[in-house]
């Protein structure tokens, strides 16, 4: 496990983008145009903003703005990257480099930010886990996202089912909507995501055939998703 975390880590965050940024000069050294290195590593740390941890991005964010203000102030080596071209004037070269900067800087915040928004995300999914009463969440087709452990054994689902795929495939209708009454359950359902809920909205559910309540509330933050609390019915 720690193999695959290591090798994982050197991989995407380490050697991709060094062989991007090599090939990136490579490229431009052969093309015969002006220098077109700092566009595309543009590119190329906006994309790693997406999966880089905020460390890793912060590194290679200064990294690629020293390559490019390199690129673009140093005389020989833009006239190299440029097929030989040499500018009249280097004014022009400084905004584009402050234009880099800045966009890097803003690419570290946008990381730091998605990586506590993903840390919250996790949190909450590890509250929910913990929880002693039976949660389910699902999104707007019923697909079941998540299942805690009061709930697993409450409906009869083992670690081993849902390693198999087997009943965590399962919708949330099939698991929880009435036999007698799944379209009006359906349509409760539908109409909460359509709608959204109030503090006292509930789902009249069954398992096995006995009648139980969901308390329903939705997630914040996309995707949309509906936290169900089963409980039994007074």
């Amino acid at each position: 496990m720690n193999f695959l975390f290591w090798f994982r880590t050197l991989l995407f965050s380490f050697l991709v983008p060094l062989l991007f940024l090599i090939g990136v000069i490579v490229f431009d050294l052969q093309e015969t145009i002006r220098t077109i290195t700092p566009p595309l590593c543009t590119i190329g740390i906006l994309v790693m903003a997406l999966y880089l941890r905020p460390g890793w991005m912060i590194w290679w964010a200064c990294f690629y703005s020293a390559v490019v203000v390199l690129c673009l102030m140093n005389h020989r080596i833009n006239s190299l990257l440029s097929n030989g071209y040499i500018p009249p004037e280097y004014t022009s070269h400084l905004f584009r480099s402050a234009g880099f900067v800045t966009t890097a800087a803003f690419c570290c915040v946008f990381s730091l930010l998605l990586n506590s928004f993903r840390s919250k995300e996790k949190q909450m999914d590890q509250l929910i886990l913990k929880l002693p009463i039976p949660v389910v969440v699902s999104d707007q087709d019923g697909k079941i996202s998540m299942l805690n452990d009061s709930a697993r054994e409450l409906l009869e689902i083992t670690s081993a089912d849902i390693n198999s795929g087997e009943k965590s495939s399962a919708s949330f209708f099939d698991l929880l909507a009435p036999k007698k009454g799944q379209g009006k359950c359906i349509s409760n359902y539908l109409n909460a995501f359509a709608h959204g809920t109030e503090k006292t909205d509930t789902l009249k559910l069954e398992i096995k055939g006995n009648s139980i309540l969901g308390k329903i509330e939705f997630l914040k933050g996309p995707p949309k998703q509906l936290i169900t609390i089963l409980q039994e019915r007074v």
